[in-house]
């Protein structure tokens, strides 16, 4: 697994077998972590921009619906040195 960015308590974006991930947590009172694999435009937009990220995550955040379909479960996290 290769992280390509991270903001500590807010995001990570990592690669795992040649697919892309966002991890980002909830942000409020109780934080929850949600996973989701990157489609092409996502990875396109975000490596034209890296602050799309924090675009990203709050369009995900606006459509709970979309976001719970796309979701993955367990959330996806690089493995603990």
């Amino acid at each position: 697994m290769k992280i390509i960015k991270e903001e500590k308590w807010r995001y990570i974006w990592m690669e795992d077998a040649g697919e892309q991930y966002l991890t980002f947590l909830s942000g409020g009172p109780v934080e929850i972590d949600y996973s989701v694999k990157l489609t092409p435009a996502e990875i396109q937009r975000i490596e034209k921009d890296p602050q799309a990220i924090d675009a990203l995550i709050s369009e995900l955040m606006a459509d709970h619906g979309k976001l719970l379909q796309r979701r993955i479960v367990p959330s996806k996290w690089p493995p603990r040195a």
